[in-house]
């Protein structure tokens, strides 16, 4: 058996191309567990890699996954904190200075 895929993968759109960046899709990560999935699960396969829903319980094994929950941040201003993506702290952070302070966004 080899390692479990990594990485963030969606799941299958039934054919349809989907820029990266232009979804709003569930993303999907291995949890590190190799078994035939229950009903309901989410598991990944295919040579590119994409994640689907089990219809019933499978008997063949694959890489089980669970959905994604990105992180969001907070980023302080001068008139306040306002929400952002990683990307967009990241980018701020790299460029203007006009960011005080950052935190994780408390849910």
């Amino acid at each position: 058996m080899s390692r479990a895929p990594l990485g963030l993968f969606e799941a299958d759109t039934g054919g349809s191309v989907i820029p990266i960046g232009k979804t709003r899709h569930k993303r999907y990560i291995a949890t590190g567990e190799f078994r035939p999935p229950r009903k309901g699960e989410h598991y990944l396969s295919g040579a590119i890699i994409f994640a689907y829903r089990a219809p019933n319980d499978l008997s063949t094994p694959y890489w089980i996954a669970v959905e994604h929950t990105p992180v969001r941040w907070e980023a302080l201003f001068a008139d306040g904190w306002k929400e952002m993506t990683a990307d967009d702290l990241l980018f701020r952070l790299t460029g203007s200075g006009q960011i005080t302070a950052y935190r994780q966004k408390q849910s």
